[in-house]
């Protein structure tokens, strides 16, 4: 991973290779990256974009149209959304927020 700090603007560029993933027995692979913005609290609300077209509000273990119930083992794999070019969260108090664009979906 290769971190650069874009100067006068606040944009921090990460650069993710994956060479390909472990040789292991188990069936099916997983690949995320994770982002942790710990100075903003926003209720479990954040946006995915839909298409590229508009970003869509979600809520984190919430569908608004039906109940959703979810197993231990569900809980990361039920807030799996499909992000074409960008994910933001945002502090519902100061406004801080935070925003990854990927460059492929």
């Amino acid at each position: 991973m290769r971190i650069t700090l874009e100067e006068d603007v606040p944009i921090i560029k990460f650069e993710v290779d994956l060479f390909g993933l472990p040789d292991t027995t188990s069936e099916g692979h997983e690949v995320t990256v994770n982002f942790h913005a710990t100075d903003i609290d926003n209720d479990g609300i954040f946006y995915t974009d839909s298409n590229g077209l508009e970003m869509q509000e979600r809520k984190l273990n919430y569908r608004p149209t039906w109940n959703l119930t979810l197993t231990e083992n569900e809980n990361i794999s039920a807030n799996y959304f499909p992000v074409n070019t960008a994910i933001a969260v945002r502090d519902k108090e100061s406004g801080l927020a935070m925003t990854v664009m990927n460059d492929r979906s």
